[in-house]
């Protein structure tokens, strides 16, 4: 399936992700409206953390295996079988975040019920992918996800928690910076630093 990849290097902490994301999911679809005028403003699906210096959106990661799917004890989180899209139906979801409590990637928001990515599957593109001005957002078909796991960097002190993705055709980012047919994303930007075993991004 094709899902939402960050790159951190790439990342501006502008935010615009965020607002075109309530854009999106707001009543009116207007930039303006949905945040001066609507009440309850929007919940953006899509959260930038860190800084100018270094940062990076966070969002749903579409997992293989949903812990989100196997703890909620209302079955309001789904997983389609066809697209593979996670999503949660509120109108089941009695708000005990027990989704959020089990998410490796802390990406769920809270309210009256959970809220979190649906890939925008009316529009057919992401509307953080579609207004990131310096593309830092990816839409791209990726292999499983193998997990969270722990890379030696070679050339500095430290340990990097990233996220393997299999196999991503280099032609699916339009001939973009990727060195090799795999991506990796780290919590800390690795800029080009050569990881032990690993790729360069």
């Amino acid at each position: 399936m094709k899902k939402v990849i960050a790159r951190e290097e790439l990342c501006l902490n502008c935010k615009l992700c965020e607002v075109y994301c309530r854009t999106a999911h707001s009543v009116s679809k207007d930039v303006v409206r949905a945040h001066l005028k609507e009440n309850p403003v929007p919940v953006s699906r899509i959260t930038v953390e860190g800084d100018n210096l270094d940062s990076v959106a966070v969002n749903c990661r579409h997992c293989d295996d949903p812990a989100c799917v196997a703890a909620c004890i209302t079955g309001a989180m789904q997983k389609d079988p066809e697209t593979g899209i996670v999503s949660c139906d509120e109108s089941r979801c009695i708000g005990c975040m027990t989704c959020l409590a089990v998410c490796p990637v802390g990406c769920i928001k809270t309210g009256k019920a959970a809220v979190k990515c649906d890939l925008c599957q009316e529009t057919g593109e992401p509307a953080c992918v579609k207004n990131c001005p310096n593309r830092a957002l990816v839409y791209v078909e990726v292999g499983c996800l193998v997990g969270f796991v722990l890379m030696n960097c070679s050339d500095r002190a430290g340990i990097y928690t990233g996220l393997i993705q299999k196999k991503v055709p280099l032609s699916s980012l339009e001939g973009d910076i990727l060195e090799t047919p795999e991506l990796m994303l780290f919590s800390r930007a690795v800029r080009t630093e050569k990881l032990t075993g690993g790729v360069r991004v």
